[in-house]
């Protein structure tokens, strides 16, 4: 049977319980530093995107999906490194970090795949967050299978002509209906 989840295997004698606590915590604090070192590394390139965008809207006149994206993972990004980065437990802020960031990913995931037609940026942003932050438990697996699973069923219900591929780009008008429609 297959497991959701990468569970530590279950100390013995050679492996004392008070080891396993403490190399959960070392997982934790290897994580938090590599959130640490993928944050600065996103600043950097989303400032650089969002200079490239401002060029490209002419000063930013226009505010389109992808615009919007960038400026919500800034201020996640910002939020992350200097506020709940230093101030909540440990275990939360990995969990916030993935969580957010698999939020992003579906969001610029579903922005692209009406865009190009394209998913697999969400394959590339779920392997990223699950190489910054690899927890065990079943966290990790369980948001990643959610969040893919509201992926499908958002381009499902909102794409019901594209069937089970996704092999062309969306036109314009009908991802800017999708997004507006209600459901």
């Amino acid at each position: 049977m297959a497991r959701l989840s990468n569970q530590l295997p279950a100390p013995g004698p050679e492996f004392p319980a008070d080891w396993g606590e403490e190399f959960k915590h070392e997982l934790a604090r290897s994580g938090l530093r590599r959130a640490g070192m993928v944050t600065v590394t996103l600043l950097v390139i989303e400032a650089i995107l969002l200079l490239s965008d401002f060029y490209r809207t002419q000063g930013f006149t226009t505010v389109d999906a992808l615009l919007l994206w960038r400026l919500v993972a800034v201020a996640f990004l910002l939020s992350y490194r200097y506020l709940i980065g230093k101030t909540l437990p440990e275990q939360f802020r990995l969990r916030y970090f993935l969580l957010m960031g698999m939020v992003l990913c579906c969001w610029v995931s579903a922005v692209l795949a009406g865009i190009s037609g394209d998913m697999s940026t969400f394959t590339i942003g779920a392997l990223g967050v699950a190489a910054a932050c690899p927890l065990p438990g079943r966290f990790n697996a369980s948001l990643f299978t959610a969040a893919g699973l509201v992926l499908i069923g958002w381009l499902y219900t909102h794409f019901p002509q594209v069937g089970p591929y996704l092999t062309v780009p969306i036109s314009p008008e009908t991802f800017h209906a999708a997004i507006r429609s209600p459901s």
